[in-house]
């Protein structure tokens, strides 16, 4: 029997799942269609001609129900289509659930160390930025924009609903889940291609910062400084994901780190609207 010309197959085992068998090309097309999906949108801001005016989150609840329902509704889809190539599992997505109380803990913890982590290197880099070449009134006021292409402030104090979905539905939902298992089968779809870096964990944080790049790339609309710190906290999440092989306490952290930024912002709109005309950037 001639066997040239047959593609390569991929083999999987997984103690609690029946093992599968899938040919290479379907998991480079599983991970081209998730590479697509941060960078469409990124692609639409750069060549849109002009960056969109006023906060990318509607500021009525209805608005942000639909918003939320699109989003989600598009994203299933296309990891649908994806999986419909890749077939992953569950082990393969890290979809296990590790331990009964554990995640939620780690996850809380994680996204304080990550909140500290990424102030910190925004520091940094705003110094030495400041340093190198200064920074006028106009550079200052692009930035603080930069701030409110994601959500206007004052919208969170005028409706405690819309405030209950931003800290709930969009934190934990829409931003956690739906882009941390986006995150989970862009590394499922490396280590299925190259399963010899599988269990290294310098070639998986390899595979982690090249997917926080991607995410990154999806968040133009916010500016230089937006893709940077979402490139820094995608790495962040990436490792806590790898260590625990497990999405949840990446899902958790994330969700964290999200709705203790609204609740800042709440606070400053509502008791400290003077503060909230110098904060730079979220």
């Amino acid at each position: 029997m001639n066997l040239e010309g047959i593609p390569p197959i991929i083999t999987t085992n997984d103690s609690n799942e029946q093992p599968i068998s899938v040919a290479r090309w379907r998991w480079w097309v599983h991970l081209v269609l998730l590479a697509l999906f941060p960078l469409t949108i990124g692609a639409l801001t750069i060549f849109s001609g002009s960056r969109k005016v006023g906060p990318a989150l509607p500021e009525d609840v209805t608005g942000l129900l639909y918003v939320s329902v699109s989003e989600l509704g598009f994203f299933t889809v296309l990891f649908c289509i994806a999986w419909l190539f890749s077939h992953a599992n569950g082990k393969q997505l890290l979809l296990r659930w590790r331990g009964s109380w554990q995640p939620i803990v780690l996850g809380f913890v994680g996204s304080i160390v990550l909140r500290i982590a990424v102030m910190v290197l925004a520091t940094i880099g705003m110094i030495f930025w400041f340093l190198l070449r200064g920074m006028n009134e106009k550079e200052m006021q692009n930035l603080k924009s930069q701030s409110e292409h994601i959500i206007n402030a004052s919208a969170l104090t005028n409706n405690p609903l819309y405030l209950f979905l931003t800290l709930t539905l969009i934190s934990f939902v829409v931003a956690g889940l739906r882009e941390e298992l986006w995150r989970a089968g862009m590394l499922a779809g490396f280590n299925a291609l190259f399963p010899k870096s599988h269990g290294s964990f310098k070639k998986e944080m390899g595979y982690v910062c090249i997917v926080a790049v991607l995410f990154g790339l999806g968040h133009t609309l916010q500016g230089l400084s937006g893709v940077l710190l979402t490139t820094l906290l995608g790495v962040g999440l990436g490792a806590i994901m790898i260590w625990r092989k497990s999405i949840w306490e990446a899902v958790i952290a994330h969700g964290f780190f999200d709705a203790s930024t609204f609740a800042m912002l709440y606070m400053l709109a509502k008791y400290f609207p003077e503060a909230l005309k110098h904060v730079a950037s979220i």
